[in-house]
């Protein structure tokens, strides 16, 4: 995904929101359980990800990548909320990533 920055309000950033389900429901088989963003190319200033609920902030770095789960496996329940996150907007540069949503 690319995210350019300088563009019309809003659109270099990503709203709010679960890549999987996040409301403490049992897990079906063949859900999304986590996510992998691999980070490209970062911005000059802004387009961090944003985990609200976690009180997490990343500000990322070319080369790296964030992996987080959604699914606990002692209990097979998806999270209530706690991965819920944001992709902040580019204010300055380009943001270009890969995502890679697992599943089981």
């Amino acid at each position: 995904l690319h995210y350019p920055g300088g563009n019309a309000k809003n659109q270099s950033r990503y709203d709010p929101h679960c890549d999987g389900k996040c409301d403490g429901s049992n897990h079906v088989k063949n859900e999304r359980i986590a996510t992998v963003i691999a980070y490209c190319e970062t911005a000059e200033k802004g387009g961090h990800t944003h985990f609200s609920n976690a009180g997490v902030h990343v500000i990322p770095e070319k080369g790296s990548a964030v992996f987080y789960s959604y699914y606990d496996q002692t209990t097979n329940v998806h999270d209530t909320g706690f991965t819920k996150h944001a992709g902040c907007g580019v204010v300055e540069g380009d943001k270009k990533i890969v995502t890679h949503k697992v599943r089981l």
